[in-house]
Protein backbone atom coordinates (compact mmCIF):
# COMPACT_ATOMS: atom_id res chain seq x y z
CA UNK A 1 0.00 0.00 0.00
CA UNK A 2 2.27 2.79 -1.52
CA UNK A 3 5.30 2.68 0.22
CA UNK A 4 4.37 0.19 3.30
CA UNK A 5 4.74 -3.38 2.84
CA UNK A 6 2.32 -5.54 4.27
CA UNK A 7 2.89 -9.13 5.31
CA UNK A 8 1.82 -12.22 7.27
CA UNK A 9 3.45 -14.83 9.59
CA UNK A 10 2.32 -18.44 10.30
CA UNK A 11 3.79 -21.33 12.18
CA UNK A 12 5.45 -23.99 10.30
CA UNK A 13 3.31 -26.94 12.56
CA UNK A 14 0.29 -24.96 11.50
CA UNK A 15 1.48 -24.63 7.63
CA UNK A 16 -0.49 -28.01 6.11
CA UNK A 17 -1.18 -29.25 2.53
CA UNK A 18 -4.57 -29.82 1.81
CA UNK A 19 -5.68 -32.94 0.01
CA UNK A 20 -6.32 -31.24 -3.35
CA UNK A 21 -2.71 -30.08 -3.01
CA UNK A 22 -3.56 -26.69 -2.24
CA UNK A 23 -1.44 -25.32 0.90
CA UNK A 24 -3.38 -24.05 4.15
CA UNK A 25 -1.40 -21.15 5.21
CA UNK A 26 -3.12 -19.90 8.34
CA UNK A 27 -1.07 -16.64 9.39
CA UNK A 28 -1.37 -15.86 13.06
CA UNK A 29 -0.36 -12.21 12.83
CA UNK A 30 -0.25 -9.44 10.37
CA UNK A 31 2.63 -7.00 10.08
CA UNK A 32 2.81 -3.48 8.02
CA UNK A 33 6.37 -1.48 7.89
CA UNK A 34 7.34 1.40 5.86
CA UNK A 35 9.77 1.90 3.40
CA UNK A 36 12.75 2.41 5.97
CA UNK A 37 11.44 -0.77 7.75
CA UNK A 38 9.78 0.38 10.91
CA UNK A 39 6.72 -1.60 12.38
CA UNK A 40 3.53 0.84 11.60
CA UNK A 41 1.31 -1.82 12.75
CA UNK A 42 0.71 -5.13 14.27
CA UNK A 43 -2.80 -7.39 13.22
CA UNK A 44 -2.94 -10.18 16.15
CA UNK A 45 -5.23 -12.26 18.00
CA UNK A 46 -5.76 -14.78 19.89
CA UNK A 47 -6.58 -17.87 18.17
CA UNK A 48 -7.53 -16.02 14.95
CA UNK A 49 -5.52 -16.52 11.62
CA UNK A 50 -5.43 -14.81 8.96
CA UNK A 51 -6.00 -16.71 5.12
CA UNK A 52 -5.89 -13.67 2.73
CA UNK A 53 -5.88 -10.22 2.81
CA UNK A 54 -7.46 -7.78 -0.33
CA UNK A 55 -6.16 -4.25 -0.52
CA UNK A 56 -8.31 -1.75 -2.08
CA UNK A 57 -8.30 2.02 -1.85
CA UNK A 58 -6.96 2.95 1.31
CA UNK A 59 -8.53 -0.22 3.46
CA UNK A 60 -7.25 -3.57 3.83
CA UNK A 61 -9.65 -6.34 4.19
CA UNK A 62 -8.25 -9.48 5.82
CA UNK A 63 -10.57 -13.02 5.72
CA UNK A 64 -10.41 -14.76 8.96
CA UNK A 65 -10.98 -18.17 10.79
CA UNK A 66 -10.91 -19.03 14.37
CA UNK A 67 -9.16 -22.41 15.66
CA UNK A 68 -11.68 -24.62 17.46
CA UNK A 69 -11.72 -26.84 20.40
CA UNK A 70 -11.50 -29.84 18.20
CA UNK A 71 -8.51 -28.24 16.79
CA UNK A 72 -10.22 -27.47 13.56
CA UNK A 73 -11.10 -23.92 11.98
CA UNK A 74 -14.23 -21.80 11.06
CA UNK A 75 -14.99 -18.58 9.18
CA UNK A 76 -15.21 -15.58 11.03
CA UNK A 77 -16.56 -12.24 9.73
CA UNK A 78 -14.19 -10.10 7.48
CA UNK A 79 -12.21 -7.39 9.58
CA UNK A 80 -10.65 -4.22 8.41
CA UNK A 81 -7.48 -2.22 8.51
CA UNK A 82 -7.65 1.43 7.42
CA UNK A 83 -4.92 3.53 6.09
CA UNK A 84 -5.28 6.65 8.45
CA UNK A 85 -2.74 8.95 6.46
CA UNK A 86 -4.15 11.55 4.41
CA UNK A 87 -3.36 11.34 0.71
CA UNK A 88 -0.89 13.80 -0.43
CA UNK A 89 -2.74 16.09 -2.72
CA UNK A 90 0.16 18.15 -3.45
CA UNK A 91 1.68 16.30 -5.56
CA UNK A 92 3.28 17.16 -9.19
CA UNK A 93 2.77 14.43 -11.71
CA UNK A 94 3.63 13.50 -15.26
CA UNK A 95 1.36 13.52 -17.96
CA UNK A 96 2.08 11.63 -21.11
CA UNK A 97 -0.47 13.02 -23.87
CA UNK A 98 -1.43 11.44 -27.04
CA UNK A 99 -1.82 14.12 -29.35
CA UNK A 100 -2.16 12.16 -32.49
CA UNK A 101 -0.86 8.91 -34.49
CA UNK A 102 3.13 10.15 -34.69
CA UNK A 103 2.84 12.45 -32.01
CA UNK A 104 3.35 12.73 -28.12
CA UNK A 105 3.57 15.12 -25.34
CA UNK A 106 5.16 14.51 -21.92
CA UNK A 107 3.91 17.05 -19.33
CA UNK A 108 4.08 18.69 -15.89
CA UNK A 109 1.17 18.87 -13.76
CA UNK A 110 1.47 20.88 -11.07
CA UNK A 111 -0.26 20.95 -8.21
CA UNK A 112 -1.33 24.36 -8.00
CA UNK A 113 -0.99 27.08 -11.13
CA UNK A 114 2.27 28.96 -11.31
CA UNK A 115 3.34 32.23 -13.21
CA UNK A 116 5.09 31.62 -16.12
CA UNK A 117 7.49 34.70 -16.03
CA UNK A 118 8.99 33.40 -12.85
CA UNK A 119 9.52 29.70 -14.06
CA UNK A 120 13.55 29.01 -14.31
CA UNK A 121 14.63 26.53 -16.68
CA UNK A 122 17.73 24.28 -15.68
CA UNK A 123 19.84 22.42 -17.88
CA UNK A 124 21.68 19.98 -15.88
CA UNK A 125 25.68 19.15 -17.02
CA UNK A 126 25.07 15.61 -15.41
CA UNK A 127 22.27 13.20 -15.57
CA UNK A 128 22.80 10.40 -12.82
CA UNK A 129 20.60 7.49 -13.18
CA UNK A 130 19.37 5.87 -9.91
CA UNK A 131 17.26 3.43 -11.68
CA UNK A 132 13.96 3.22 -10.77
CA UNK A 133 11.66 1.74 -7.47
CA UNK A 134 10.07 -0.86 -9.39
CA UNK A 135 11.05 -5.05 -8.10
CA UNK A 136 11.59 -7.10 -11.29
CA UNK A 137 11.05 -10.87 -10.05
CA UNK A 138 13.08 -13.30 -12.34
CA UNK A 139 10.56 -15.01 -15.10
CA UNK A 140 11.73 -18.62 -15.85
CA UNK A 141 8.40 -18.91 -17.80
CA UNK A 142 7.51 -22.09 -15.98
CA UNK A 143 4.43 -20.17 -14.44
CA UNK A 144 1.23 -20.42 -15.88
CA UNK A 145 -0.56 -16.94 -15.38
CA UNK A 146 -4.35 -16.52 -15.75
CA UNK A 147 -5.53 -12.72 -17.42
CA UNK A 148 -8.99 -11.57 -16.38
CA UNK A 149 -10.71 -9.58 -18.77
CA UNK A 150 -13.64 -7.13 -18.55
CA UNK A 151 -15.25 -4.18 -19.82
CA UNK A 152 -12.50 -1.70 -19.35
CA UNK A 153 -9.54 -4.49 -20.38
CA UNK A 154 -7.11 -6.45 -17.70
CA UNK A 155 -8.79 -6.77 -14.40
CA UNK A 156 -6.17 -9.37 -13.32
CA UNK A 157 -3.33 -11.46 -13.42
CA UNK A 158 -3.08 -14.61 -11.53
CA UNK A 159 -1.18 -17.43 -11.15
CA UNK A 160 -3.77 -19.14 -9.28
CA UNK A 161 -6.61 -20.19 -11.76
CA UNK A 162 -9.24 -20.03 -8.75
CA UNK A 163 -8.70 -16.41 -8.35
CA UNK A 164 -8.93 -15.53 -11.75
CA UNK A 165 -12.07 -17.32 -12.28
CA UNK A 166 -13.54 -15.76 -9.21
CA UNK A 167 -12.78 -12.21 -10.49
CA UNK A 168 -14.42 -12.40 -13.52
CA UNK A 169 -17.35 -13.76 -11.93
CA UNK A 170 -17.72 -11.01 -10.02
CA UNK A 171 -16.50 -8.62 -13.20
CA UNK A 172 -18.43 -10.42 -15.90
CA UNK A 173 -15.34 -10.92 -17.34
CA UNK A 174 -13.67 -13.68 -19.14
CA UNK A 175 -10.25 -15.49 -17.88
CA UNK A 176 -7.58 -15.93 -20.84
CA UNK A 177 -4.56 -18.78 -20.45
CA UNK A 178 -0.84 -17.21 -21.27
CA UNK A 179 -0.97 -18.78 -24.58
CA UNK A 180 -4.24 -16.83 -25.23
CA UNK A 181 -6.81 -19.47 -24.93
CA UNK A 182 -10.16 -19.13 -23.50
CA UNK A 183 -9.92 -21.10 -19.89
CA UNK A 184 -13.74 -19.58 -18.10
CA UNK A 185 -16.45 -18.06 -19.31
CA UNK A 186 -19.15 -16.46 -17.58
CA UNK A 187 -22.74 -17.27 -18.41
CA UNK A 188 -22.59 -19.36 -22.03
CA UNK A 189 -24.01 -22.52 -20.44
CA UNK A 190 -26.68 -24.33 -21.77
CA UNK A 191 -29.70 -24.87 -19.08
CA UNK A 192 -28.59 -28.99 -18.88
CA UNK A 193 -25.98 -31.28 -19.47
CA UNK A 194 -24.87 -34.76 -18.55
CA UNK A 195 -21.57 -36.83 -19.22
CA UNK A 196 -23.13 -40.23 -20.12
CA UNK A 197 -19.57 -41.61 -20.66
CA UNK A 198 -19.07 -41.73 -16.43
CA UNK A 199 -20.29 -44.57 -15.35
CA UNK A 200 -21.39 -45.94 -11.80
CA UNK A 201 -18.33 -47.36 -9.67
CA UNK A 202 -18.31 -47.98 -5.78
CA UNK A 203 -15.26 -47.68 -3.48
CA UNK A 204 -13.97 -51.09 -2.06
CA UNK A 205 -11.43 -51.45 0.99
CA UNK A 206 -8.69 -51.60 -1.87
CA UNK A 207 -9.47 -48.78 -3.77
CA UNK A 208 -10.77 -45.71 -2.00
CA UNK A 209 -13.87 -42.98 -3.10
CA UNK A 210 -11.05 -40.59 -4.10
CA UNK A 211 -9.26 -42.79 -6.35
CA UNK A 212 -12.33 -44.16 -7.71
CA UNK A 213 -13.56 -40.25 -8.79
CA UNK A 214 -9.73 -39.44 -10.33
CA UNK A 215 -9.56 -43.15 -12.21
CA UNK A 216 -12.68 -42.00 -13.82
CA UNK A 217 -11.62 -38.68 -14.86
CA UNK A 218 -8.46 -40.82 -16.31
CA UNK A 219 -10.33 -43.31 -17.54
CA UNK A 220 -12.88 -40.69 -19.24
CA UNK A 221 -9.71 -39.78 -21.53
CA UNK A 222 -8.59 -42.91 -22.14
CA UNK A 223 -6.35 -43.35 -19.80
CA UNK A 224 -6.34 -46.60 -17.45
CA UNK A 225 -4.67 -45.84 -13.90
CA UNK A 226 -5.12 -47.45 -10.01
CA UNK A 227 -4.75 -43.80 -8.31
CA UNK A 228 -5.05 -45.37 -5.25
CA UNK A 229 -0.60 -46.69 -5.47
CA UNK A 230 -0.21 -42.99 -6.22
CA UNK A 231 -2.85 -41.68 -2.78
CA UNK A 232 -0.44 -44.37 -1.20
CA UNK A 233 2.72 -43.13 -1.67
CA UNK A 234 1.31 -39.06 -0.64
CA UNK A 235 0.71 -38.02 -3.73
CA UNK A 236 -2.29 -35.43 -4.12
CA UNK A 237 -4.89 -35.53 -6.47
CA UNK A 238 -3.63 -32.33 -8.67
CA UNK A 239 -0.29 -33.84 -9.01
CA UNK A 240 -2.14 -37.46 -10.34
CA UNK A 241 -3.71 -35.51 -12.75
CA UNK A 242 -1.39 -33.63 -13.99
CA UNK A 243 1.17 -37.02 -14.09
CA UNK A 244 -1.55 -38.87 -15.97
CA UNK A 245 -3.08 -36.25 -18.19
CA UNK A 246 -1.15 -35.18 -21.34
CA UNK A 247 -2.15 -32.61 -23.15
CA UNK A 248 -4.24 -31.31 -20.76
CA UNK A 249 -4.05 -28.41 -18.10
CA UNK A 250 -5.03 -29.44 -14.52
CA UNK A 251 -6.71 -26.33 -12.39
CA UNK A 252 -6.97 -26.45 -8.80
CA UNK A 253 -10.44 -23.80 -8.37
CA UNK A 254 -10.57 -24.55 -4.26
CA UNK A 255 -13.07 -21.52 -3.81
CA UNK A 256 -14.83 -21.12 -6.34
CA UNK A 257 -18.88 -21.38 -6.24
CA UNK A 258 -20.76 -24.38 -7.58
CA UNK A 259 -22.05 -22.27 -10.36
CA UNK A 260 -18.67 -21.00 -11.24
CA UNK A 261 -17.49 -25.11 -11.87
CA UNK A 262 -20.57 -26.48 -14.02
CA UNK A 263 -18.64 -24.11 -16.86
CA UNK A 264 -16.38 -27.23 -17.46
CA UNK A 265 -18.86 -29.65 -17.25
CA UNK A 266 -21.09 -27.54 -19.58
CA UNK A 267 -18.05 -28.62 -21.92
CA UNK A 268 -18.15 -32.11 -20.90
CA UNK A 269 -15.14 -32.30 -18.54
CA UNK A 270 -15.89 -33.42 -14.97
CA UNK A 271 -15.15 -32.21 -12.08
CA UNK A 272 -13.65 -33.37 -8.75
CA UNK A 273 -14.67 -32.17 -5.34
CA UNK A 274 -12.64 -33.04 -2.55
CA UNK A 275 -14.12 -33.05 1.15
CA UNK A 276 -13.06 -32.70 4.50
CA UNK A 277 -12.72 -36.39 5.42
CA UNK A 278 -10.50 -36.95 2.13
CA UNK A 279 -12.75 -38.62 0.27
CA UNK A 280 -14.32 -37.43 -3.00
CA UNK A 281 -17.38 -36.96 -5.51
CA UNK A 282 -17.71 -36.22 -9.34
CA UNK A 283 -19.65 -33.52 -10.81
CA UNK A 284 -21.06 -35.28 -14.11
CA UNK A 285 -24.13 -33.44 -14.78
CA UNK A 286 -26.59 -30.78 -14.21
CA UNK A 287 -29.52 -29.24 -15.08
CA UNK A 288 -31.95 -26.19 -14.17
CA UNK A 289 -32.66 -27.17 -10.35
CA UNK A 290 -29.83 -29.90 -9.70
CA UNK A 291 -26.53 -31.49 -10.56
CA UNK A 292 -25.70 -35.34 -10.61
CA UNK A 293 -22.35 -36.59 -8.96
CA UNK A 294 -21.04 -40.06 -8.64
CA UNK A 295 -20.53 -40.84 -4.99
CA UNK A 296 -18.25 -43.88 -4.57
CA UNK A 297 -18.96 -44.27 -1.43
CA UNK A 298 -22.76 -45.38 -2.23
CA UNK A 299 -21.93 -46.50 -5.61
CA UNK A 300 -24.31 -44.47 -7.51
CA UNK A 301 -24.69 -41.57 -10.07
CA UNK A 302 -28.03 -39.30 -8.07
CA UNK A 303 -29.13 -35.91 -8.53
CA UNK A 304 -28.51 -33.49 -5.49
CA UNK A 305 -30.35 -29.99 -6.05
CA UNK A 306 -28.84 -26.87 -6.29
CA UNK A 307 -29.38 -24.99 -3.28
CA UNK A 308 -28.40 -28.56 -1.46
CA UNK A 309 -24.92 -28.72 -3.45
CA UNK A 310 -24.42 -25.27 -2.42
CA UNK A 311 -24.50 -25.56 1.02
CA UNK A 312 -22.75 -29.33 1.02
CA UNK A 313 -19.68 -28.26 -0.87
CA UNK A 314 -18.93 -24.76 0.77
CA UNK A 315 -19.28 -27.30 4.08
CA UNK A 316 -15.86 -28.70 2.90
CA UNK A 317 -14.29 -26.22 1.42
CA UNK A 318 -15.41 -25.42 -1.87
CA UNK A 319 -12.36 -27.56 -3.06
CA UNK A 320 -12.98 -28.26 -6.49
CA UNK A 321 -10.46 -29.48 -9.50
CA UNK A 322 -11.03 -30.02 -13.00
CA UNK A 323 -9.31 -29.26 -16.10
CA UNK A 324 -9.02 -27.58 -19.63
CA UNK A 325 -7.94 -29.54 -23.36
CA UNK A 326 -4.89 -27.77 -24.93
CA UNK A 327 -6.41 -26.22 -28.20
CA UNK A 328 -10.04 -26.78 -27.28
Amino acid sequence: MEEDIIYGVAYTSDVREESSGRTFFPMYKICIRNAAGELLKEYKHSDIYVTDCIIADNQITLERIARTESGGYRELEQDHIMNNTETDLGKNVIVAVNIDKYERYVEIQTRKNIDSKTVKILTPKEVVYEGGRRLVLADDGKIARYYVYGSKGVEGIFVSPGSAVALADASAGVVVSGDGECVWLRGNRAPRNQIMAIREEAATSERGALAVCIDAMLSYEGISRNSQEDLDQGKKAVKILEEHLPGAVVMDLTGCSLDMVLYYVNKDIPVLTILEDGTGVLIVGFNETGIGILNPQLGTIYRVSMNEAREWFGENGNQFITYRREGR
